[in-house]
């Protein structure tokens, strides 16, 4: 049997042999399909792919969104005051701006810079520069925290400075009087007035402060304790050294004990002078402050 005879044998048999498909392929996919269908189908698709484009972008902006609506608030507001006030705004737990609440902060903060502190690391500071200058009165540190981690930071504060100073809490009367009392105006202009007078009215204060101490002693001395008119004189004229070297007018410890007292302060006073001025002055900051703040009044 021929090649091609034998070929064509087996395409026969092939033939013979495979199953006929129960539907015509051929002819299914030659049948025409109705217009109105072709239409409807276009018009679905035309709808379905932007309103899917649109679910996707709000999909992605809730996606976005989703840290800014669940995380805790990343934004503190912290308020210290001793006798300088000032208020600290942290964000993501570090102080970000610094902003004085009265004369005394402005010139405690001068030439500081908090940024990039945490609240317990402004606190303490804050609260170390007040101490060096004599500026802590009875109630002690007072603060008051608001916004993110509020438990967290008081916590903090109170670890840092519990040791070191008496930490209490802002109570709302004194909170709401002290925010009352802040001139935003004013403050910048003491802030500016400080900036022009600072190093001038410190080389003048030291020279005043040196010039009364030379003669503290001998009016301590000469000074009738019991002559309430002559403290009131001897108070006016030794102001400027600060309270550490003022009589209480209510006084009635033994006189020669208060003269002797006096005294003694008066010489360690001198001698740190000679030894640092720089440190004398942190000392003698409250009558700094009322040469300052008599100077920008008038």
């Amino acid at each position: 049997m021929k090649k091609d005879e034998i070929i064509q044998t087996l395409r026969s048999e092939a033939e013979a042999y495979t199953p006929k498909p129960a539907i015509d392929v051929s002819a299914a996919r030659a049948l025409p399909v109705p217009e109105g269908e072709v239409i409807a189908a276009s018009k679905t698709r035309k709808i379905l792919v932007p309103v899917l484009c649109a679910l996707l972008g709000v999909l992605l902006l809730l996606v976005a969104l989703f840290p800014v609506f669940f995380r805790e608030n990343s934004v503190t507001t912290l308020v210290i005051s001793i006798n300088p006030s000032a208020e600290f705004t942290l964000e993501n737990g570090k102080v970000s701006k610094t902003k004085p609440l009265n004369r005394d902060a402005v010139l405690l903060l001068n030439g500081q810079d908090f940024t990039g502190k945490t609240a317990k690391e402004a606190c303490l500071t804050f609260a170390t520069l007040a101490s060096e200058r004599n500026l802590i009165g009875p109630d002690g540190v007072r603060i008051r925290v608001s916004g993110g981690k509020v438990g967290k930071i008081e916590k903090d504060i109170h670890a840092a400075l519990d040791t070191l100073f008496s930490v209490g809490e802002l109570d709302d009367e004194t909170f709401n009087s002290l925010l009352g009392g802040y001139d935003e105006d004013e403050i910048e202009k003491f802030g500016d007035y400080l900036t022009k007078q600072y190093a001038d009215k410190k080389s003048e204060y030291l020279q005043k402060a040196k010039e009364l101490l030379a003669s503290y002693k001998g009016d301590v001395e000469t000074l009738d304790l019991s002559d309430r008119q002559a403290i009131e004189a001897f108070n006016k004229k030794y102001l400027l050294l600060g309270e550490d070297f003022l009589i209480e007018e209510d006084e009635d410890d033994d006189f020669d004990e208060i003269k002797e007292d006096l005294s003694e302060e008066c010489d360690e006073m001198l001698k740190l002078l000679e030894r640092n001025s720089e440190k004398a002055f942190e000392e003698l900051f409250e009558g700094f402050l009322e040469l300052l703040e008599e100077g920008y009044d008038d």
